[in-house]
């Protein structure tokens, strides 16, 4: 056991958290400008909403750290614990959020928590899609995409920008779960997301 949490870099991905958790603390509602397309003055992003991209990336690199051969006749069920590992540390970067912002230390904890969900929902179809680390790419592309497309003409989010959009908006929430719920769905039936490649 302690060999596969090594693999796939346990440390690092609580330090990930930590670090997300320290952002969230640090930048506040800090908002940098993105040049949008569609919108005259694009959009603000705040820091906060895209510091949980580390979290789907950092779980990425972990998942293709092992030796396929080795973990396909292992005794221990891999791929069992691989999805404890990646869904267990979405839900802890989701808790720590809101604990974050019922506690009033951030105002984006809930918002972040949910970008996590939605990040590594997004990162698991990127590997059914592309597999490897190169999965990293897709919530990372979603985010220059929203960036680029996802602020109307008065430099609003749009409907589908559930990352940047307010924690109580409803349909944000809807979209980043589905995102992660489909992947849990591909990855219990077994047709999906190979979570040890």
């Amino acid at each position: 056991m302690r060999g596969w949490l090594r693999v796939r870099r346990f440390r690092l991905t609580l330090g990930v958290e930590a670090g997300i958790a320290a952002v969230l603390l640090l930048a506040g509602s800090f908002s940098i400008p993105m040049p949008g397309l569609l919108a005259a003055q694009g959009l603000l992003v705040p820091i906060a909403l895209l510091a949980p991209l580390a979290l789907s990336t950092v779980l990425a690199y972990g998942l293709t750290a092992g030796d396929e051969l080795l973990e396909a006749v292992s005794s221990r069920p891999i791929a069992i614990l691989d999805t404890i590992l990646v869904y267990g540390m979405t839900v802890l970067m989701l808790v720590v959020g809101f604990a974050l912002e019922a506690g009033g230390l951030t105002e984006l904890g809930a918002a972040a928590g949910r970008n996590s969900c939605g990040y590594v929902g997004l990162m698991l179809l990127g590997r059914r899609v592309v597999g490897g680390q190169a999965a990293s790419l897709f919530p990372a592309g979603f985010a220059l995409g929203v960036a680029a497309f996802g602020g109307d003409a008065s430099g609003n989010p749009r409907w589908w920008a559930w990352l940047l959009a307010d924690a109580s908006d409803p349909r944000s929430w809807l979209l980043a779960l589905t995102l992660f719920a489909v992947a849990a769905v591909l990855r219990t039936r077994g047709r999906g997301i190979q979570l040890s490649t």
